[in-house]
């Protein structure tokens, strides 16, 4: 757990989850312009399955392999790390949500893979799962703000009270 708190690999998580997200979106016009993480519903992914082409969807596919499937892993990480380092001793409970949306988008990438081929059976599963990736996505990101804002709030307070007790 401390690996992730180390300000080099918080930095290094920073860079590859910006990196990544810049790559989906250069990559998403290839698929089509949408991609299946923006959707939840299974009758609107069934209709756009629809309307792709085998090229796009093989490149849907190629995209959620490269990129999809590392983008959870650097932004959890890095929400994680951030709320570990500067949460205290709440620190565990509150990246929790950061720890669980990982295996959630992974879990919601696997299913739009198995759609991309042709097996739609679990789409209805990706209708709860992709609102949950995204409640605790916008979560475990604003934990991560609010914790560095916390932090700096925090240590304002006993830097200006060292001052003042010194003069």
């Amino acid at each position: 757990m401390r690996l992730i708190t180390k300000p080099v690999v918080l930095w290094g998580l920073f860079a590859a989850a910006i990196a990544l997200y810049i790559g989906l979106l250069l990559w998403t016009p290839l698929i089509g312009g949408t991609a299946l993480d923006n959707i939840s519903s299974a009758e609107e992914i069934r209709s756009l399955l629809a309307e792709m082409s085998d090229v796009q969807k093989s490149s849907h596919v190629m995209m959620t392999l490269v990129l999809d499937i590392a983008f959870p892993l650097a932004y959890g990480f890095l929400f994680a790390g951030l709320i570990l380092k500067f949460s205290g001793r709440l620190g565990m409970w509150l990246a929790l949500p950061a720890f669980v949306v990982i295996p959630m988008d992974i879990m919601e990438n696997i299913i739009q893979l198995m759609a991309l081929i042709g097996n739609e059976t679990l789409l209805p599963v990706k209708e709860l799962i992709t609102p949950l990736k995204l409640g605790l996505f916008i979560l475990s990101g604003l934990l991560a703000i609010g914790s560095i804002v916390f932090n700096l709030i925090k240590n304002k307070c006993k830097t200006n009270s060292f001052l003042k007790k010194e003069f």
